[in-house]
């Protein structure tokens, strides 16, 4: 969920900024790329889940950057087209590599220092 969130903040200000601010065209970059932005935010939170299982923190770490580096590769190719979605997908790919990054080394860190995900009331 904070990937996807990071996801469309970066889009929202990649659009702004790409557009000069006209508002129809910054709409126009949300509906057209936020189910791409979706589902790869799902395959990202999902990889995580599969990942999290691992008994090694070494191998869960590294791991957890396999999506980015996947995302990079895709965002250097010139045209990345699919038939049911107009525009290009590399920028959704540069754009996503950006905001997995912050989401997955968060993760990372939260994985590392062994942070509770929930707080116990009751042990004081």
């Amino acid at each position: 969920m904070v990937g996807f969130l990071l996801l469309l903040v970066i889009l929202l200000f990649v659009a702004n900024s790409m557009e000069g601010g006209d508002a129809n065209a910054i709409g126009m970059y949300l509906v057209v790329f936020i189910p791409p932005c979706l589902i790869i935010a799902i395959l990202n939170g999902l990889y995580l889940k599969m990942i999290s299982r691992l008994q090694n923190k070494i191998a869960k770490v590294l791991l957890c950057f396999v999506p980015i580096l996947l995302l990079v590769i895709l965002s250097l190719q010139k045209e990345i087209t699919i038939a049911g979605v107009d525009g290009n997908l590399a920028g959704i790919a540069l754009i996503g590599a950006f905001a997995f990054a912050i989401t997955n080394a968060s993760w990372s860190i939260c994985l590392w220092k062994n942070i509770p995900k929930t707080i116990d009331a009751t042990k004081e």
